[in-house]
Order: C-alpha cells, then sequence, then structure tokens
C-alpha cells in the first residue's frame, strides 16, 4: 500500500493548483486502473492455459490407457476405472 500526495496544503476548489493536483491524480488513476485490468486479464489467461495444458494431459493419458487396451495389457474394465480415475 502506499500512499500518493498530489496537493498537500489546503486550497480553493476553483485555484489553478487544484485544478493541476486533481489532473494529475486522475492521470495516475487511469494508469492504475489500465494496470489492474491488464494484471487481471493475465491472470485468466494463466488460468486458462493451466487447464487447457491439464485437459490436453488428461486426453493424452487417455489415449495411452486406449492403447494399452487395444494391445490387451489392460482390460476393458481396467481401462473404465483408470479413465474414470482421470477424469474425478
Amino acid at each position: 500500500m502506499h500512499d500518493v500526495t498530489f496537493l498537500n496544503v489546503k486550497t480553493e476548489k476553483t485555484h489553478n493548483r487544484y485544478k493541476k493536483a486533481m489532473q494529475s491524480a486522475r492521470h495516475w488513476y487511469g494508469i492504475i486502473e489500465v494496470l489492474i485490468k491488464q494484471a487481471e486479464e493475465d491472470k485468466k489467461n494463466a488460468v486458462n492455459n493451466v487447464v487447457q495444458i491439464s485437459q490436453s494431459s488428461i486426453t493424452d493419458e487417455i489415449k495411452k490407457l486406449a492403447e494399452l487396451r487395444d494391445i490387451g495389457i489392460l482390460s476393458d474394465v481396467e481401462f473404465q476405472q483408470q479413465k474414470e480415475k482421470l477424469l474425478g
């Protein structure tokens, strides 16, 4: 948490110093707002990437299990059990 001071003396709202301080505060508010939105979007994208990777790896594992079933190493029952474990 940081405090940012744009005006540290009592000033009338009609004074030029007050207007410049408000302009500066609005400018920085806009910058911070953009940074927050960007961080939220980055976080959302990171979560989506993890989900996609997880789904891809589950799909790959099911394919491997199917291959083991197809060549006779796993029975249909064992395949289904392992598949259910992966799908949660």
